[in-house]
């Protein structure tokens, strides 16, 4: 309903970047319902393949730490920005009263409800719950697939790198050598296979996220450029997160491209 240019396009950016981070968020949870037995499957087999507690070629109690470090850190940001976003209107009708000014009534997102919202009281706590309840069910999914992935990279990286302890202290000289190298190409080949199956699960979800958090990218940095300071720290907030997420998900690839090489 804007009349100028400058509050046309901030508005079309705001509902843009809040329409394809929610569809974003739809795509984890579908993704990750869907192939649920799959994942089922895939922790199943890393489980039949897990070390045994007496075996000296694996690190576990390291990257069980690493991963465990990633997730607690990963979790506790997400958190952070959960909260920081949420509590952005309430933080701002509380300022705007305590300054005895016009109350703005200023969701989280440019969104439209069937109902008052500008001026309404409860139609405004209304609209903060639901956009609350939606954005903790995004950023839950998001969480959990991001676990996924370092659970799934240090599994990899586990095995990796106890197989490359095996073959370092491989002796040719032992009469069962021959067999022992066979016992580990068997081995590196179901690790692989494990993979493929990794990504078949995973890759659907991350082109989706990529192409969403893209354009939501996009869109938010126009916002940010058009919009006043408090509003702008709100979408610099979402900005950081979804960066945060995709360098999370990169590094992790990264990891376990190396490890396999």
């Amino acid at each position: 309903m804007a009349e100028e240019t400058t509050a046309f396009v901030t508005q079309i950016s705001e509902t843009c970047g809040a329409l394809t981070l929610t569809s974003v968020g739809f795509a984890h949870i579908y993704a990750l319902i869907r192939n649920r037995h799959l994942i089922e499957s895939v922790f199943q087999e890393l489980q039949e393949i897990y070390p045994r507690a007496r075996d000296r070629h694996y690190r576990c109690q390291h990257y069980f730490d690493l991963a465990m470090l990633i997730m607690k850190i990963e979790f506790v940001l997400f958190m952070a920005f959960l909260v920081y976003y949420n509590s952005a209107p309430i933080l701002l009708l509380l300022w705007e009263y305590q300054q005895r000014q016009e109350l703005s009534f200023t969701l989280q997102a440019n969104t439209w409800f069937p109902w008052k919202v500008h001026g309404s009281a409860i139609g405004f706590g209304v609209a903060v719950l639901i956009i609350i309840l939606i954005s903790t069910v995004d950023v839950a999914f998001a969480i959990v697939a991001v676990h996924l992935v370092c659970i799934f990279v240090f599994q990899l990286k586990l095995h990796f790198d106890g197989l490359a302890s095996q073959l370092l202290n491989l002796d040719s000289r032992q009469p069962d050598a021959n067999q022992q190298l066979r016992n580990l190409i068997a081995y590196h080949s179901c690790i692989l296979q494990i993979t493929e199956q990794i990504n078949h699960i995973l890759n659907p979800l991350f082109m989706t996220s990529l192409v969403g958090s893209t354009i939501a990218i996009c869109m938010t940095s126009a916002a940010i450029l058009l919009l006043d300071l408090a509003s702008a720290f709100k979408y610099i907030n979402n900005l950081a997160a979804f960066v945060l997420y995709h360098f999370v998900i990169c590094y992790l690839g990264t990891e376990v491209t190396s490890a396999d090489y």
